[in-house]
């Protein structure tokens, strides 16, 4: 995706990476004094297009700290606004109901691209099409559909459906009332399996149950050790917590 040689006409623009490029709507790059922007733009589409879906992921990872990533906002947005562009439908559904980039907030709309990206059978949009189903965001509110979408997304190995699969557990979502003992052990199951997968808030959940023992054997030395490594993926709670214990980060 380098087009470093490229791009150097449009650097005085401010221009100076292929995000940079894409997120800049055609009006915009026509105000430009250059003729190279419109071209380049639909240069760079072509690049990104086959690697949309993997770089909507890649988004996601760093939005919000996932396969081991520390957080970084901004460049997680750069992301995912870049993979919407190139035709990613979850991308797009994401930035419809989020208003990312030039991108007006629609949850409506939101959920349709989700939707059709879930039933496509892209797992983060399963998650996302859970919580928005849970949340009543934009659809009528239904906890067994976004419970039936968190395990799709969870069942594809999706560290964010494992996580708000145990979530839910822990909550007593959809938990049957002769269940609600089994409720934290399902939690810590997950939970720990999205844990196990460098989710960062699932680290900080897991380690919270090792401390206090809820659904697996209390482990106080394996709870500073998941508190530790949230916060050194950018977990601003787990940073405090781990402070607290009186454990340094290296």
């Amino acid at each position: 995706l380098d087009m470093k040689a490229e791009l150097q006409s449009l650097q005085a623009s401010g221009i100076r990476t292929i995000f940079d490029l894409v997120k800049l709507p055609n009006d915009k790059l026509k105000q430009l004094a250059t003729s190279d922007a419109i071209r380049l733009k639909k240069r760079a589409l072509e690049k990104l297009s086959p690697e949309a879906e993997k770089l909507y992921e890649e988004g996601l990872e760093l939005l919000l700290g996932l396969n081991h990533k520390v957080i970084n906002r901004s460049e997680g947005i750069e992301h995912i606004v870049a993979a919407a562009t190139a035709g990613c439908k979850a991308a797009i559904g994401h930035c419809l109901r989020e208003g990312l980039g030039s991108i007006s907030q629609n949850k409506e709309k939101g959920y349709i691209f989700t939707d059709k990206a879930a039933k496509k059978g892209n797992v983060y949009a399963c998650s996302y099409l859970g919580e928005i189903y849970e949340n009543g965001d934009g659809v009528e509110e239904n906890t067994k559909t976004a419970l039936k979408w968190y395990r799709r997304a969870a069942d594809g190995e999706c560290a964010l459906g494992q996580f708000n699969l145990g979530r839910c557990a822990r909550m007593g979502v959809g938990i049957d009332e002769d269940q609600k003992k089994l409720a934290d052990k399902c939690a810590a199951t997950w939970i720990g399996k999205s844990a196990e997968k460098g989710f960062c808030e699932a680290r900080f959940a897991m380690a919270e149950l090792r401390e206090c023992g809820h659904g697996i054997d209390k482990d106080p030395a394996a709870a500073k050790t998941l508190y530790l490594e949230a916060a050194k993926q950018g977990h601003k709670k787990a940073l405090e917590k781990a402070m607290q214990l009186g454990e340094g980060i290296e």
